[in-house]
C-alpha cells in the first residue's frame, strides 16, 4: 500500500466529533460508552474508526484502493465551514441555497455511511435493489444520464476527472450481487447517486435547531440520524430510513446543546426544547445506537447500550 493512504477510516467525521469534546484542543477527548466496557475518555483521532471500513480489495485481493475514504475526506472539507458556521451561531442562522445544501448532503451522509447502514445494504441491497437499479436504469435516456452527470459534478469537483461516458458506463453497470463492495468506481458513485436522488425531498422539508432550555445535554452514537413517525396512537417510534413518510422527523445531534430536526412542516428556525424533549432525544440515540455513545461528559446508562 502506498504510505500515506488513508487505512483507518471515520465513519463519523473528526469535525463532528470535536462537537461533543470537552476540551479546546486539535485532537481533544471525548467520552466513549462501549456496550459491555466502562466509560472511558479516548481522543478522537481513535474513535468511531474502522479499519478499511470505505476501501475495496483490487483485482489481485490483497493490495486496497482507499478512493471512497480520500474522496469522503474532500467533501468533508466544505461540509465542515457549514457546520462550524451553524454551531458558532448556535442554529440561530439563515443559511444560503448552497450552504444548506452542501448540510443536508451532510445529514444524509451520516445516515448512509455508519457501519450499520453498510451492513443493512450488503443483506438487502444486494437481494432487492439491484433488480430495481437496473430496471430504473434501463428506462432512462442519454439526456437523463446526462441530467444526473452534471448534477453530481456541479456539487462534486473532486470528480471532474470522471468522463460522462464513464460515468454512463458506472451507472449502466450498477451494482450486482457480487461487487457492490468491490468495485470502488461504482461504490462511491452509487453512494453519491443515492444522495443526490434524496436531496431534493430534504432540501423541501422544513429545518429546525433546537436548543435545551435547561442544563440538560444531548449525546450521540455510532448511528447518529434516527427517523421517527408517529403512530396511530400518536406515540413516536423509530423508523429508518423512511425519510418520504409525511409525518416523519429526522433528527441529528449537532453538539451537547444543539440538535437539528428535519421534518415535513413543523415550522423552520431556532427552538427551545423542553426538559422531556432533550432525554427522550438522547434515549433514541441509545435504542438505535450500535455499540457505541459518544458524549462531552460521563454518562450512567445503565447497561443500556
Amino acid at each position: 500500500m502506498a504510505q500515506g493512504r488513508p487505512v483507518g477510516h471515520h465513519f463519523l467525521p473528526r469535525f463532528y466529533l470535536k462537537a461533543f469534546s470537552f476540551e479546546n484542543r486539535e485532537i481533544p477527548p471525548i467520552w466513549v460508552h462501549e456496550k459491555d466496557h466502562v466509560p472511558r475518555i479516548l481522543p478522537i483521532s481513535v474513535v468511531a474508526k474502522e479499519t478499511h471500513l470505505y476501501s475495496t480489495k483490487k483485482n489481485d485481493q490483497e493490495s486496497r484502493d482507499t478512493i471512497n475514504e480520500t474522496v469522503l475526506g474532500k467533501i468533508e472539507d466544505y461540509i465542515a465551514p457549514v457546520f462550524r458556521k451553524i454551531l458558532e451561531n448556535e442554529g440561530n442562522i439563515i443559511l444560503s441555497t448552497e450552504e444548506k445544501t452542501h448540510f443536508a448532503a451532510f445529514v444524509l451522509l451520516m445516515s448512509d455511511r455508519t457501519p450499520r447502514a453498510f451492513r443493512i445494504i450488503d443483506k438487502s441491497f444486494k437481494k432487492h435493489e439491484v433488480e430495481t437499479y437496473h430496471k430504473a436504469m434501463g428506462q432512462m435516456t442519454d439526456k437523463d444520464f446526462k441530467i444526473v452527470y452534471e448534477s453530481v459534478l456541479s456539487r462534486h469537483p473532486e470528480m471532474q476527472n470522471v468522463s460522462f461516458a464513464e460515468a454512463k458506463q458506472i451507472m449502466l453497470e450498477g451494482p450486482t450481487v457480487d461487487n457492490i463492495r468491490l468495485s470502488h468506481s461504482a461504490g462511491i458513485y452509487s453512494m453519491w447517486a443515492s444522495v443526490e436522488q434524496m436531496l431534493p425531498v430534504v432540501m423541501k422539508m422544513d429545518w429546525k435547531f433546537w436548543v435545551p432550555d435547561d442544563n440538560r445535554v444531548f449525546f450521540t452514537s455510532d448511528d447518529p440520524v434516527v427517523a421517527t413517525i408517529r403512530d396511530e396512537r400518536g406515540l413516536l417510534r423509530p423508523l429508518k430510513p423512511g425519510w418520504g413518510h409525511p409525518s416523519v422527523e429526522v433528527t441529528l445531534p449537532l453538539a451537547p446543546r444543539l440538535c437539528c430536526c428535519v421534518s415535513h412542516g413543523g415550522g423552520t428556525g431556532r427552538l427551545l426544547l423542553g426538559d422531556e424533549g432533550v432525554p427522550f432525544m438522547n434515549e433514541l440515540r441509545v435504542i438505535m445506537s450500535n455499540r457505541f455513545i459518544y458524549s462531552s461528559r460521563k454518562l450512567d446508562l445503565g447497561g443500556s447500550i
